[in-house]
């Protein structure tokens, strides 16, 4: 894929970009999903796969910039094995007590804490916040600090 993107230039005599982002929009047919979509910080590049569907486009914004932080140097801060948020870095609000349920959704832990084993999506980028954690890998919080 890194070769690719390499090779993939518009030729149009504009400014190259530093970072591409690839969007696959798959139709929506009964009970299927959507492959994983991934952001590389090593090639500057990422891939989202996304429904073709107007109700679905809050939804691919968050799975977009959720891969993009990842290609600007964000980890993931999520469990692999069962998608849930990890406390306390995925998780919008650490502190918040009693903890469950949470009102919105670390980006790079991707989905809202409702209880220790059930989280949902987020319904758009409104229901997002970047952590500090994540705020410090992608340099933000470095610049803030200026």
């Amino acid at each position: 894929m890194r070769w690719w993107t390499w090779k993939k230039g518009f030729g149009d005599g504009l400014v190259e970009g530093d970072i591409q982002m690839f969007v696959l929009y798959n139709s929506i047919n009964g009970t299927n999903e959507v492959d994983i979509s991934v952001g590389m910080r090593k090639g500057r590049y990422g891939v989202v796969n996304s429904y073709a569907s107007k109700s679905m486009n809050s939804k691919n914004l968050v799975v977009f910039a959720h891969e993009l932080m990842n290609v600007f140097g964000a980890s993931d801060k999520y469990v692999r094995s069962t998608g849930e948020p990890e406390y306390p870095f995925g998780f919008a609000d650490p502190d918040q007590r009693p903890l469950f349920p949470q009102k919105r959704a670390e980006i790079m832990g991707g989905r809202i804490p409702l209880s220790s084993f059930e989280s949902r999506m987020p319904r758009s980028l409104e229901q997002c916040r970047i952590g500090r954690l994540t705020a410090e890998e992608i340099g933000f919080f470095a610049q803030l600090m200026k």
